[in-house]
């Protein structure tokens, strides 16, 4: 039975908890506007660099970096208002 938990270094609580995590992360990626969410996609999911991001989007370097920027403002605001309302 050891084995079986210390195989991969994840007890089966913390991979429950890391896709309801992942879930919750999806949700909260469908509230934002579509150019939001393809940049914090490519950017932090994917790991692309913002020099591939750019590419990828059609954007200039400077453009795809503000964007990305006001992306993760926008995730957060998404995040602290589901907070609110489950309090």
């Amino acid at each position: 039975m050891h084995m079986l938990l210390s195989s991969g270094g994840r007890t089966p609580t913390a991979a429950v908890q890391e896709r309801q995590e992942a879930v919750l992360l999806a949700h909260r990626l469908a509230e934002l506007p579509n150019h939001y969410r393809e940049v914090l996609v490519l950017r932090n999911i994917r790991g692309l660099s913002f020099e591939e991001v750019a590419a990828q989007i059609e954007r200039p370097l400077g453009a795809t970096r503000m964007l990305w920027l006001r992306a993760i403002k926008r995730l957060r605001m998404v995040y602290r208002k589901a907070e609110e309302q489950d309090a």
